[in-house]
């Protein structure tokens, strides 16, 4: 499994602790070291607390506690092919640590702005005790001299922590917020910045002349669609008269309307019907000519069919006779015609028939068409109808509440708080807050916004200290207070964007006296100071590296 630092190749021109220590912890999570020695002297570390064994002359255990499994390279940085040795390697390394003396390092070629010209992306780290610049920059700063300048006071002195937070006053249940769901235009502003009121109070009217003129065009579209569906009703039954339609649920009293709106459609409905009667009355007449051609044929075919019948008798006499040669050959072949001409009428007359009864046939189906397609018609409008009536009621509904929901009330009794209308005949957005009502007669305690990398230092029960900044300062005492709520989960500022967790903090009744007399309202400023734990100087130092061991040295 690859390690933190895998791929990660590191210069270490350091030696003694801080840095040949910070590139052992580098090289413990998978980074690759090369320490660079000096010929012949090497790490001052080596030399520290030697074995008495000759073979391990040059290994101290201090030496190989900070160096364990790192490459080693010797060379002297002041010789001449040094340059490019440390070029070559600097190319292919991605971090560089040192701890000269400030200012060696730039003498020998090799400080930040040279490697950095070799490698741009190259990340440098010097190591000193007294920075890279200044009256003490070239101070050796060996552990026991550092140890003896602060080690005893890191480990005496005590500072006390603190969490600061700015907050405000606010209402045990919070501020009640005054909106209206449908909004609409402001007729009338009855209340005023900070005045007192009472649960109930009609705080704001709003113009009704609006929803009364939208009620009023409603029911004339009421009145409209459902007369029309009454006429589409008895048009569809194949009534002369409309029939009287009853109104709506929400319109009981309007029938003087409805009786003024039926002649419209009285007349529309006769212009339809007889317009559809005039249709259906040529498509019967035709039919009911065709028929009578049919008849007239059919009487036509049956003389036809006597006449035949006569000449086929008297051929069949005259033949008998031709054989005893006793008529003359013309009358013969005078039947012979007059039989083949009734057969060709007969004929004739059987396809007029044929056609009579197309036209018959075609002159039904278009009735039948007529009448299919004029009830699909009515079917079609009654259904639109039906649509539009029920959205019409839906509306009337609509515009009926909000005409007896003009008056915006109180939730509860307190003060006008962010009055935010002020103009009569203004518009209020649907659901907008127009004020906010703040209770007088709950506990006040101080919402503050606590930062989220501090929230792990804030508590129930821990002690705090509240300044009201918009008192004097210099003469308004500072209060006991008390953490009383966390928030479960981080909020965000919406003018800022920053996120925060909320905490609550009340002030103890014993601590009102200092006052003097100042009455403390709802969205006051306050100041919060969160008390903290005492540590001594050394924690706050070791504390984050602490906190790095146990994230680091974990058993895979």
């Amino acid at each position: 499994m690859a390690q933190a630092f895998s791929g990660i190749r590191i210069l270490d021109f350091s030696q003694v602790i801080a840095g040949p220590y910070a590139a052992q912890l580098c090289n413990m999570l998978g980074a690759e070291v090369i320490k660079i020695e000096q010929p012949g002297v090497g790490d001052q570390m080596r030399s520290l607390l030697q074995i008495k064994d000759p073979e391990f002359s040059d290994m101290t255990p201090g030496f190989i506690s900070y160096n364990s499994g790192k490459r080693s390279l010797a060379i002297d940085l002041k010789a001449p092919d040094a340059k490019d040795v440390i070029t070559r390697l600097v190319k292919q390394s991605d971090v560089v640590v040192e701890n000269f003396r400030a200012g060696v390092i730039e003498k020998l070629g090799f400080g930040y702005e040279a490697i950095k010209a070799i490698k741009p992306d190259i990340v440098y780290c010097s190591i000193s005790g007294y920075g890279q610049k200044g009256p003490k920059a070239g101070i050796p700063a060996y552990d026991g001299a550092v140890q003896a300048a602060s080690g005893g006071w890191a480990f005496s002195a005590q500072v006390e922590s603190s969490v600061i937070a700015n907050g405000k006053f606010v209402v045990k249940s919070n501020a009640q917020e005054v909106q209206h769901l449908e909004g609409g235009t402001v007729g009338a502003i009855l209340v005023t910045e900070g005045q007192q009121v009472k649960k109930g109070q009609v705080l704001v009217r709003l113009d009704s002349k609006q929803v009364e003129s939208e009620l009023e065009i409603l029911k004339g579209r009421l009145i409209d669609l459902t007369v029309e569906q009454a006429r589409l009703i008895s048009e569809r039954d194949g009534n002369s008269v409309i029939k009287g339609p009853k109104p709506p649920f929400a319109l009981k009293r309007q029938r003087s309307a409805y009786n003024a709106a039926l002649p419209l459609q009285q007349t529309l409905l006769t212009a339809r019907l007889s317009a559809t009667r005039s249709q259906l009355s040529q498509l019967e007449e035709r039919k009911r000519q065709t028929e009578e051609q049919i008849r007239g044929f059919k009487r036509v075919r049956r003389a036809r069919v006597i006449e035949l019948e006569q000449s086929q008798a008297d051929l069949v006499a005259q033949q008998r006779l031709d054989k005893k040669r006793l008529i003359r050959k013309s009358v013969l072949r005078q039947t012979l015609r007059q039989v083949a001409r009734a057969r060709g009428d007969i004929g004739d007359i059987d396809a007029k028939v044929a056609g009579a009864k197309s036209r018959l046939a075609e002159a039904q189906f278009r009735i039948s068409e007529l009448k299919r397609t004029e009830r699909s018609k009515i079917l079609d409008q009654l259904k639109l109808n039906q649509s539009q009536l029920n959205e019409a009621r839906e509306k009337y509904m609509a515009a009926s509440s909000r005409s007896t929901n003009l008056e915006i009330r109180s939730p509860r009794s307190g003060l006008v708080h962010e009055l935010k209308i002020h103009t009569v005949g203004g518009v209020i957005r649907p659901g907008q807050t127009v004020m906010s009502v703040i209770p007088q007669d709950e506990l006040l305690l101080v919402s503050a916004k606590i930062q989220t990398h501090e929230i792990d230092q804030v508590f129930i029960g821990q002690p705090a200290v509240v300044r009201i900044g918009a008192f004097k300062q210099r003469i308004t005492p500072e209060l006991e207070a008390t953490v009383t709520g966390i928030s479960p989960d981080e909020s965000k500022d919406e003018a800022s964007g920053q996120s925060f967790f909320s905490a609550k903090i009340a002030i103890k009744a014993s601590e009102l006296k200092k006052l003097g007399g100042k009455k403390l309202t709802a969205r006051l400023p306050a100041e919060v100071f969160i008390q903290g734990k005492k540590r001594r100087v050394i924690t706050y130092l070791t504390q984050p590296l602490a906190d790095q061991m146990a994230l680091t040295f974990r058993e895979e």
